[in-house]
């Protein structure tokens, strides 16, 4: 197996700690200098938390500086060797994740051969690779264009590209805990500061949020902070009016936050980027005020009840409390939906396994695309479907919750005392739970029960089962009843 270029600059690096210049390097290793500053700036990512650091001076070059012997001493008996050699390079994963990256973050144009130096790669192996480039972009509305001489780049609304990397950051941040950093190119201190900035302005606002939303807006206000410092800017494709006129609580506190930006960043935000950050706010708040939205989202809501009902004969329609949590889900996610902004669903791959809820999911979207015109990913359904599993997990409690009649031949307070041991042994068993002596019960209609229990022996004209235990219900009566 061979060893990678990384483990090459490393060891021109280290051989005697003297400054090298990129150029130095590539003649060394055979590549671009391009090629090897790309590569520095991978191996400083493995190095900042590992003792040592590669720093570069202008005219002089870069320089190999180790701060905690211990600490690189370490890396390098147990991590360096899974690093020197090339299994990454080998995987076309990989490969695809580092032309992407190479397209969207520059977006200038890039010849095949300076992929092919990048990845050590021959020219039919990049065109496989490039296949699968164009699907993941496409899926992602992103398109790369190619003009002879010059090679090829990405072409597509800054918002998508946004969106994408968005959704890139969060897909690989289980494996990748920089990833964040590495794609914004944004130092982890500032960061950490905006983080801790935006909650605070959360908490103090009282915006109710959930944390995977957060994150995901943490994720949009970094990615969005690097583009506006390469002066890629949605305002120079959308000339659209504001929307922010209705919503004056959530556009003081994206004010408040792109204030912050501009100072931590030294970037001037313009109405349109403060407008973005306003809709992401928008896409994520958990809580509803009925006066502050025009949508009617009700009529989807009802719609779907009834489909439920015709097409898989559950019936939710007296579910006030699934009204209630659709009505406010659904509401901030059509704003995410209209102005695509993605939101990673970590529960999707468990949400699958309720088909039903699932199913609900895809019927409830039938209908807000029907209104809407728009289509809802997977993740969104996902989100949906929640919502339904948690409904049909309460009917069905409710379907095998049953309607009890005890029967007492004594007086009030026996009867109370069974009452209350019935309860305390079986509430969550019970929808309805009625007393009556043996007189009354015998003129009264029994088919509404579902069990009766009684604390005497009795002849019913019934169906209902009758159970007979005693007044202070002992252990062996409970067994009985389960």
């Amino acid at each position: 197996m061979k060893e990678n270029r990384i483990k090459k600059i490393f060891e021109i690096l280290t051989d005697d700690f003297k400054d090298c210049t990129a150029n130095d390097i590539s003649k060394i290793v055979n590549f671009s200098s391009k090629t090897v500053r790309e590569d520095i700036k991978e191996l400083n990512l493995l190095l900042k938390d590992n003792g040592a650091i590669i720093k570069s001076k202008p005219g002089v070059g870069y320089k190999f500086i180790i701060n905690d012997k211990d600490k690189f001493s370490k890396f390098i008996k147990e991590d360096w060797p899974k690093y020197a050699l090339e299994d990454d390079l080998n995987s076309q994963e990989y490969r695809v994740n580092k032309i992407i990256l190479a397209l969207i973050i520059e977006n200038n144009y890039v010849k095949s051969e300076e992929f092919i130096d990048l990845l050590f790669i021959s020219r039919s192996q990049l065109n496989l690779d490039l296949k699968v480039v164009r699907e993941i972009l496409a899926e992602n509305n992103i398109e790369i264009i190619s003009k002879p001489h010059y090679g090829m780049k990405v072409q597509a609304f800054e918002i998508d590209i946004r969106s994408f990397l968005v959704k890139y950051i969060e897909e690989g941040s289980k494996l990748d805990g920089n990833i964040l950093e590495e794609v914004s190119e944004i130092s982890t201190p500032k960061i950490n500061k905006v983080s801790t900035f935006v909650l605070k302005q959360f908490k103090d606002k009282g915006f109710d949020t959930n944390l995977v939303k957060y994150n995901n807006f943490i994720n949009y206000l970094i990615v969005s902070v690097s583009r506006i410092s390469k002066e890629f800017l949605i305002s120079t494709e959308n000339k659209d009016d504001p929307i922010y006129e209705k919503y004056s609580s959530i556009y003081k506190l994206s004010l408040n936050i792109s204030e912050e930006i501009e100072k931590i960043f030294n970037i001037s935000l313009d109405e349109k980027e403060i407008e973005y950050i306003y809709i992401n706010l928008l896409s994520k708040i958990d809580s509803y005020i009925p006066s502050e939205y025009n949508e009617n989202i009700e009529q989807i809501i009802e719609r779907t009840l009834m489909a439920i009902r015709n097409t898989l004969s559950i019936d939710l329609s007296n579910d006030s409390d699934l009204k209630s949590s659709l009505m406010i889900h659904l509401t901030p996610m059509i704003k995410r939906v209209k102005y695509g902004i993605n939101l990673k669903n970590p529960l999707l791959d468990d949400i699958k396994r309720d088909h039903i809820a699932m199913e609900c999911a895809k019927l409830c979207s039938s209908y807000i695309a029907e209104i809407y015109k728009m289509n809802i990913n997977l993740d969104e359904l996902g989100y949906i479907a929640l919502h339904f599993s948690a409904a049909l997990a309460k009917s069905i409690d409710n379907l095998n919750k049953k309607n009890i009649l005890l029967i007492c031949a004594s007086g009030r307070a026996t009867a109370k005392i069974l009452k209350y041991r019935f309860m305390h042994e079986f509430s969550k068993y019970i929808n309805n739970l009625d007393i009556s002596d043996y007189l009354m019960a015998i003129s009264m209609d029994l088919n509404s029960y579902d069990l009766i229990v009684s604390t005497i022996p009795i002849t019913l004209n019934t169906k209902v089962p009758v159970i007979e235990v005693s007044a202070y219900l002992y252990k062996k009566d409970v067994e009985r009843i389960l």
